[in-house]
């Protein structure tokens, strides 16, 4: 997974959100981290894993079948 330093704002919120995803069983492995979100979609773009970015982050990327939404429930939410 390409993640979010722990230290910054969006770190924190993967943070909480990867704690959730472990209580349901799913566990992700750190590939790269980084603390800047086009730094993030950059890797992910790039293969090197999948990531968690915020919507205004990927908008175009989805629409140009570049990213997917892995769990559109989450979106929807």
């Amino acid at each position: 997974m390409v993640a979010y330093s722990f230290d910054c704002f969006l770190g924190k919120v993967q943070t909480q959100l990867m704690l959730d995803l472990q209580k349901t069983g799913l566990s992700f492995r750190v590939t790269y981290e980084n603390s800047m979100s086009e730094a993030v979609k950059r890797l992910i773009l790039a293969g090197k894993g999948i990531g968690w970015l915020p919507e205004s982050a990927a908008d175009r990327e989805i629409e140009q079948m570049e990213l997917c939404i892995v769990d559109r429930q989450r979106r929807s939410a």
